[in-house]
């Protein structure tokens, strides 16, 4: 009987290395290296020729330089030493401190017209203290006893007409104290409760109310009241 042929056993699967993908730059950047690598070697080593070796002398200015530019040049690639306003410029999207250094004064007002303006305030200070002092002393003939009405009326049309030139009060009297000055004379006159609407008590009436409404127009009272209301 044939002797029987063993059977071969069945190859096991072997995976397959997976190609190992390298990045383009790293590769010219490990190229270079080693040129340059190379080429110090062989700028370092003795050259000979025929046979005969011929020494470069110690301390030579040929070999020396050789060496410190090839170097130089690895020590650039890789980036060692340098100064650091130079790398920085060298690297995008890097600023150096001169340029990020903050200029304050720009925008700033000059001496001369800061000075203008300090002289303006004060002057602004005194001519509102002045006008304070006109309408009150105007005010008080408005109250002096022995005037008539119609003399009343004319110092009410004059502070009226203050108002509206100034458009405003004096910072230092407000429309409660018009309204009570105004009361009181027309308490001692007897202009109170129905003589106000009888007479000349309603005529001083009457003025005084134009002259509240020519406050109410200047600071806009009129529109405040209607959106409370």
């Amino acid at each position: 009987a044939a002797a029987a042929v063993p059977r071969a056993a069945p190859l096991a699967a072997v995976p397959l290395p997976r190609p190992v993908r390298r990045h383009r730059a790293v590769s010219l950047v490990a190229l270079v290296l080693g040129s340059l690598l190379v080429g110090a070697g062989l700028l370092s080593s003795t050259p000979s020729f025929g046979g005969r070796t011929f020494a470069t002398p110690p301390g030579s200015a040929g070999s020396g330089s050789r060496r410190a530019a090839t170097t130089g040049a690895v020590a650039a690639l890789l980036g060692v030493g340098g100064s650091g306003a130079a790398r920085a410029e060298e690297r995008p999207g890097t600023a150096s401190l001169d340029y990020e250094t903050t200029d304050y004064s720009i925008g700033r007002d000059t001496p001369e017209i800061i000075e203008k303006r300090k002289l303006a305030r004060v002057k602004a200070a005194q001519d509102q203290e002045k006008y304070g002092e006109d309408f009150r002393a105007i005010f008080a003939t408005f109250a002096e006893e022995g005037k008539t009405i119609d003399e009343r009326i004319e110092v009410l049309s004059t502070l009226q007409d203050m108002v509206l030139k100034n458009k405003m009060l004096p910072l230092s009297i407000t429309r409660d104290d018009i309204t009570r000055g105004v009361r009181a004379v027309k308490f001692n006159l007897g202009c109170i409760r129905k003589k106000v609407k009888e007479g000349e008590c309603k005529k001083l009436e009457k003025k005084y109310q134009k002259f509240l409404s020519s406050i109410d127009k200047v600071y806009d009272r009129s529109v405040l009241s209607a959106t409370a209301r």
